[in-house]
């Protein structure tokens, strides 16, 4: 009922455009599923400015400094980034690092940035030494945290996009997405990260342990992600849309 109500109401308004501008290929999925299909449109997803996020953009001296307090060069390490909300599922990137921990390797370590109301109860939670709740970072020292780690783990129950997978993606990290995340159309197994089940945490388990034991791949994961980020931001995504802006009208 909710559909169609939804239909009927979307009807005279789409009638009305010229063309749409889909922020991910789940976005035009979604307009599809109701019927709506236009002969004018583009994808353009959501954006960053990668640059930020390079390695060489970044103070050497600063870089050595987090690699130092968090111990990076001799423990693998995992990042993730939201809020500390039950949306994001840092609960469940919490109880992944233990199974990995307990299956894998205790040299396994998560890195957490964000604040939230959730935060007493994921301290709880995480009783291992090895998960950092490190709370609020300013947007600057962002970069930093992601270029210290070997893995970026995004476990949200929902996400419309998750503008952190394009982060991740810039600095060239594996990215272990929830097949709920909208940015999960950027990932291809094996190729720049690897899209798990919320419903089944073995998978990211099975991904963290493949990545941790094949340094080649995480290798060529890293390439492959960095080639990919300059196809993605936000100044070829301007060059794509003024593309289509020419040539359709």
């Amino acid at each position: 009922i909710r559909k169609i109500i939804k239909k009927i109401i979307l009807f005279p308004f789409l009638k009305c455009l010229n063309f749409m501008i889909f922020v991910g290929a789940c976005s035009k999925d979604s307009y599809n599923s109701f019927g709506f299909h236009f002969k004018h449109y583009v994808v353009i997803p959501y954006n960053i400015n990668n640059n930020n996020f390079k390695r060489e953009h970044l103070q050497g001296k600063k870089l050595i400094e987090f690699n130092d307090v968090y111990k990076t060069h001799s423990r693998f390490t995992l990042l993730t980034s939201g809020a500390l909300i039950e949306r994001k599922g840092i609960d469940f990137a919490i109880k992944i690092i233990e199974l990995a921990r307990n299956s894998i390797s205790e040299n396994i370590q998560l890195l957490i940035l964000g604040e939230g109301p959730l935060k007493k109860s994921l301290q709880h939670l995480a009783k291992e030494q090895s998960v950092y709740l490190l709370g609020f970072k300013q947007k600057d020292e962002i970069p930093y945290y992601f270029n210290i780690s070997d893995v970026f783990l995004f476990c949200s129950r929902y996400d419309g996009w998750g503008l952190v997978i394009n982060e991740a993606i810039s600095t060239g990290l594996p990215c272990l997405v929830s097949k709920d995340v909208g940015s999960s159309e950027l990932i291809v197994n094996h190729a720049n990260g690897f899209v798990c089940d919320n419903a089944c945490l073995q998978t990211y388990v099975d991904a963290i342990k493949l990545l941790y034991n094949d340094r080649i791949l995480l290798k060529s994961i890293s390439q492959n992600n960095q080639q990919l980020a300059d196809t993605i931001n936000s100044a070829a995504m301007a060059i794509k849309l003024n593309l289509f802006l020419q040539n359709n009208f």
